[in-house]
């Protein structure tokens, strides 16, 4: 009894200090699997807050509805490259196109441009940090 007491002691001590984990949502329809808290183009923290990958850049033109996000990896393009064969084909997709806007790569470079942003996505990208 003193052990449980302990515990749950230590885990009322400390609850302020725990930090919910972000995991990827199970959908066996969605490509791998799952869909991702946050595209590959930008990373999340652990409560699930979207913001800018480390070492990449990121400007947002709010007059024109369009982001220029850079570096952006090859395996990356290759996700992107994936969700737009799902839309084309009409598979599940993991709705980037509607969350962001429309996706594409400046050919033979590193550059995703985005273009196509609703209001709401525009302002979401605006406010991102690193």
């Amino acid at each position: 009894m003193q052990l449980i007491n302990a515990i749950l002691l230590a885990t009322a001590a400390t609850a302020h200090v725990l930090t919910k984990r972000c995991s990827p949502y199970p959908n066996p329809d969605m490509y791998l699997g799952y869909d991702p808290p946050s595209p590959c183009w930008h990373t999340h923290t652990t409560a699930c807050v979207n913001h800018i990958m480390n070492g990449t850049e990121q400007y947002v033109s709010e007059s024109r509805h369009t982001a220029v996000i850079f570096p952006v990896s090859d395996y990356c393009f290759g996700y992107i490259a994936e969700e737009q064969a799902r839309e084309a084909d009409g598979r599940v997709t993991w709705g980037w196109r509607k969350k962001h806007g429309k996706l594409t790569r400046v050919p033979g470079t590193d550059i995703l441009v985005i273009t196509e942003m609703t209001d709401e996505a525009v302002k979401r990208y605006k406010s991102m940090t690193y």
